[in-house]
C-alpha cells in the first residue's frame, strides 16, 4: 500500500482538464448529458437493472464520479431500481476533494448526491475502498490503484461496463490487451459495455476478449462511439481455484450466527442490512463478554515499514469502520476521534518511524512529528518522535456490539450454549449440550471466538492469547491528555474518571482469568515510555481480562468452511494442475461460514470482516483485493500445506 498522487488539474470553459494526460474529463458541451447518453442510455439503463435484487457497474476511470453521480440519479428516480446498486470504480491518480467539488458545482440537480460523496470520500491511498450511501443502497466500491492491478485483484460478476478512462492515444495502458482480458474474465453471459471511443484498437481488443460490438453516434462532435455485449467465454483457467466456493442460493434468507462479540455483530448487522433475517446465538447471559468486552478499544490503522497485505487490510479495514460509525450516529459518550499517536519508543520502531517518513502518505491521514509536535497535539510532556493518525481514536465494544444487534431484523438468544451442529437437507440444525435443537437456518455463522471446537472447525489452527486491561484514576493533571498514545502498550483520554491500560499479550492462555501482575506490568510500560505522565496518574485496578485468538499470518479467518479431506483429494497434485475445472461444489460444506482471529484489532478490522463475509454469503462483489481474501480465507492452511508439499 503507498500514498497516490492526486490528479493535478485546472478547468477549461468549466470542464476539468489533465496536464498530465492533456485530455478533458467530460465533455465540454455538457459533461452530465455525455454520461446519459454514453453510459446510461447506451447500457439501456434503467430497463437492464428492472427488478433485479442487485446490479453491478464497473468503470475504468472514476475521474470526478460525474458517471457515478448520474447513475445514482437514475437509480433514485427508477420505480423498479435494484434493492442494491454496486459501482465498482478504479482510479490510479484520485482528484482531491476540493476538485471534486468543484467539478460538481456545474451540476445543481446532483448536489446532495456530492454531498454524501463528499462525506465519504476515501484518503488517497492505494486499495478497494468500499463506501455505503443512500441508507445502505448504493455500495461504491474505489479501487484507488492501476486498472490491470485492480481488474486483476477484482472478484466480482459485472453486468454492465463503463470504458471510461482518458483516450487510447493519451493514456493507452488503460486500454491494454490485458485490461481487456480481465474484463472478459469478470463478465457474464448478459454483460453490455459502452465507450465513447471508436477507435480500431479498442474494437479489435473487445472483440478478442469475446465481445460483440457495434458503432452507434457519438455524442456531441464526436462522430462515433462503441456499445457492445458479451458473447462468448474466452478460455480463462483461475488463478486460485481452491479458494473458490461454490455460490449457495438460500431464498429463505435467514441465518443463524453463534457468538455476539464484535465479529458476529457485524457480520449479523451486514447481512441484516441486505434485508436477511438473522438469529445470534449467545452463550453468556449478556452480548460482548468476552474478548469484545474491554471497556475501550483504540481505533488505528497498523502501518508497517514497508507496504504489506497485512497493512493494506488493515488500512481498508479503518476507513471502512470510519464511515460505518459515521452511518450508525453513534454518540461521542460511544467514541471519540481524538486521534492516535504511536510513539517510537525504541531504535527500532525510530527506525520504522524513518522509513514510513519517507513514504510520504497524505497527512490528512498519517503524519510523522517530533518529539516536540507531538507533545504539543497529546498536551503533555513526551520525549519520542511519534507517528499521528488524526482520524483515530477510542470506541466504547459495548456500545457499538450493541448498536449494531439493535437492528430490527437481529433477534438475539442469550444463554445458549452451543456445542455442535449437523447439516440436514433443510440446512444447519444447532444443539446445544442437552442434545436440544436451539435452532436452524441454511446459513450457519460461527464467531465464536476461542470456542471453535466443532468438528468442522477443529483443525483450522489458531493461537489464544490472554489479554488484560486496567484502569489508572484520572487525576486534574492527567486530563491533559488529549489523544490516545500506543507504544509498548497504549493508554487512553481520560473518560468517566479514568484512563484504560493496556493490554498484555500472553500466548497460549485459553483461560480468561485476572492476573494482579498483569497489571503491574501493563503500568509499568507507562513507567517506562511516558515516565513523567505516569507520575500524575491514580490508583490502578483491573479493568478487563479475556482470551483473543489470532492467526499464524496476522489476518482474519473470514469465509466458507472447507471439507477438508474433499479440498485435499481434490488438489493434491496442485503444483502440477493435474485437477479439474469445476470441483468446487464438493469442496465446501454449503452454506457453512466463519469469521474469527481478529486478534487485538478486532474493533478495527472486524467490520470490513462483516462485509467480507455478507459479500461472499450473497454472491456479491467482494469488497477487498483477491489477494487479501485469499489470505484471510479459512482454508489458507490447507491450501499453504498443499503448495508445500504437492503429491504425485
Amino acid at each position: 500500500m503507498s500514498s497516490l498522487t492526486s490528479q493535478k488539474i485546472r478547468f477549461i470553459d468549466g470542464a476539468p482538464y489533465s496536464d498530465s494526460y492533456q485530455d478533458v474529463y467530460y465533455s465540454q458541451q455538457n459533461g452530465l448529458e455525455e454520461s446519459r447518453y454514453v453510459f446510461l442510455k447506451a447500457n439501456d439503463l434503467p430497463e437492464r437493472w428492472r427488478d433485479r435484487q442487485t446490479f453491478t457497474i464497473a468503470e475504468t476511470g472514476f475521474g470526478s464520479g460525474l458517471n457515478f453521480l448520474a447513475v445514482w440519479d437514475l437509480w433514485k428516480h427508477s420505480k423498479d431500481r435494484p434493492g442494491i446498486l454496486h459501482y465498482i470504480s478504479i482510479e490510479k491518480h484520485p482528484m482531491e476533494k476540493i476538485d471534486l467539488t468543484t467539478c460538481h458545482r456545474e451540476f445543481p440537480e446532483l448536489a446532495q448526491y456530492s454531498r454524501e460523496l463528499n462525506n465519504h470520500y476515501p484518503m488517497p491511498v492505494t486499495g478497494f475502498h468500499r463506501i455505503w450511501l443512500d441508507r445502505h443502497r448504493i455500495c461504491l466500491t474505489l479501487c484507488f490503484d492501476d486498472v490491470a492491478v485492480a481488474l486483476k485483484q477484482l472478484t466480482a460478476r459485472i453486468n454492465c461496463w463503463f470504458l471510461d478512462g482518458f483516450a487510447p492515444a493519451k493514456n493507452p495502458e488503460m486500454w491494454s490487451q490485458e485490461v481487456f482480458r480481465q474484463i472478459a474474465r469478470l463478465s457474464t453471459s448478459t454483460t453490455t459495455l459502452s465507450t465513447f471511443t471508436a477507435a480500431s484498437a479498442v474494437r479489435s481488443r473487445l472483440t478478442e476478449a469475446g465481445f460483440s460490438i457495434r458503432k452507434i453516434s457519438g455524442f456531441g462532435k464526436k462522430r462515433e462511439m462503441i456499445v457492445a455485449e458479451f458473447e462468448r467465454k474466452v478460455p480463462y483457467r483461475e488463478s486460485e481455484p481452491w479458494f473458490k466456493a461454490p455460490v449457495f442460493t438460500n431464498h429463505s434468507r435467514e441465518a443463524v450466527v453463534i457468538g455476539s462479540g464484535i465479529a458476529g455483530a457485524q457480520a449479523a448487522w451486514h447481512l441484516a442490512q441486505r434485508g436477511w433475517r438473522v438469529n445470534v446465538l449467545e452463550r453468556h447471559k449478556n452480548v460482548g463478554m468476552e474478548a469484545s468486552g474491554n471497556p475501550m478499544a483504540v481505533i488505528s490503522p497498523k502501518i508497517t515499514a514497508d507496504a504489506s497485505i497485512e497493512e493494506s487490510f488493515s488500512v481498508q479495514c479503518f476507513q471502512y469502520l470510519q464511515n460505518l460509525l459515521t452511518q450508525l450516529e453513534l454518540n461521542l459518550n460511544a467514541w471519540s476521534p481524538c486521534g492516535v499517536l504511536q510513539l517510537a519508543c525504541s531504535p527500532a520502531k525510530l527506525d520504522q518511524w524513518q522509513r514510513i517518513a519517507e513514504r510520504q502518505f497524505d497527512p490528512s491521514f498519517l503524519q510523522c512529528l517530533s518529539a516536540k509536535e507531538a507533545s504539543n497535539i497529546a498536551g503533555i510532556s513526551l520525549n519520542n518522535a511519534a507517528i499521528f493518525y488524526p482520524s483515530g481514536g477510542w470506541l466504547s465494544p459495548r456500545r457499538l456490539i450493541d448498536a449494531l444487534l439493535r437492528h430490527p431484523r437481529i433477534t438475539v438468544s442469550n444463554n445458549v450454549n452451543t456445542v455442535q451442529f449437523s447439516r440436514k437437507h433443510t440446512g444447519w440444525y444447532i444443539y446445544d449440550r442437552h442434545n436440544t435443537c436451539v435452532a436452524n437456518a441454511h446459513v450457519l455463522v460461527i464467531a465464536s471466538g476461542r470456542h471453535l471446537m466443532f468438528n468442522q472447525t477443529a483443525s483450522i489452527p489458531n493461537t489464544p492469547v490472554l489479554g488484560q486491561s486496567t484502569y489508572a484514576q484520572a487525576t486534574n493533571a492527567s486530563r491533559r491528555l488529549n489523544t490516545v498514545l500506543q507504544h509498548d502498550g497504549y493508554i487512553t483520554p481520560a473518560h468517566d474518571e479514568y484512563h484504560l491500560l493496556g493490554a498484555t499479550y500472553d500466548r497460549n492462555i485459553n483461560q480468561p482469568d485476572f492476573r494482579p501482575d498483569s497489571d503491574l506490568h501493563n503500568f509499568c510500560k507507562q513507567k517506562e515510555n511516558i515516565p513523567e505522565f505516569s507520575e500524575i496518574l491514580g490508583k490502578t485496578s483491573s479493568a478487563h481480562a479475556a482470551v483473543r485468538i489470532t492467526s499464524s499470518n496476522r489476518m482474519p479467518i473470514v469465509g466458507a468452511i472447507a471439507d477438508e479431506s474433499n479440498l485435499r483429494n481434490n488438489y493434491r497434485p496442485m503444483l502440477r494442475r493435474h485437477y479439474a475445472e469445476h470441483l468446487t461444489a464438493e469442496n465446501y460444506y454449503p452454506g457453512l461460514y466463519m469469521t474469527a482471529a481478529y486478534g487485538s484489532r478486532g474493533m478495527t478490522n472486524a467490520a470490513l470482516g462483516g462485509e467480507l463475509l455478507a459479500s461472499i454469503i450473497c454472491n456479491e462483489p467482494l469488497p477487498v483485493q483477491s489477494k487479501i481474501y485469499h489470505c484471510a480465507h479459512p482454508a489458507r492452511h490447507i491450501v499453504r500445506d498443499l503448495k508445500r508439499h504437492p503429491h504425485t
